[in-house]
């Protein structure tokens, strides 16, 4: 399971629902990763991964800025009583930290959704909002 990171310089403008879920990143550099979701929002999901995956989507090298944005394509499945939703999103990613481990934290702001993304995602938290589950 992973472990969450408390990022005291930026406070989360929505209550984040855990979730353990894979997800494919792909960077535009046509990078294809893997990682998985721990939690997520309206506004943007954590996911953990491991360094290599990290680096391979921003060097650590290279600062995080509104000058030097990095943009994500997000693929992933949300569990629904009602079936599989599948969620296609441009992100921004918006920090990255460093867990215990050896474990990396990507925090990834959603953009732009595709296909109804977005009302699926607004389906699923309410869902889980409803079930009260693992809300932060």
């Amino acid at each position: 399971m992973a472990v969450i990171y408390a990022f005291r310089e930026r406070r989360a403008r929505f209550p984040r629902i855990n979730l353990e879920q894979p997800v494919a990143l792909v960077h535009a550099n046509a990078t294809v990763a893997t990682a998985c979701i721990s939690n997520i929002s309206p506004g943007g999901m954590q996911v953990c991964c491991d360094r290599y995956t990290a680096d391979s989507l921003h060097a650590s090298s290279e600062p995080l800025g509104k000058r030097n944005k990095v943009s994500i394509d997000a693929h992933f499945l949300l569990p629904s009583p009602t079936g599989i939703r599948k969620i296609d999103v441009e992100c921004r990613l918006a920090h990255v930290a460093e867990l215990s481990g050896g474990e990396y934290a990507l925090g990834l702001e959603f953009i732009e959704f595709q296909h109804g993304g977005r009302e699926e995602l607004k389906a699923f938290l309410g869902e889980a909002v409803s079930l009260n589950q693992g809300i932060e």
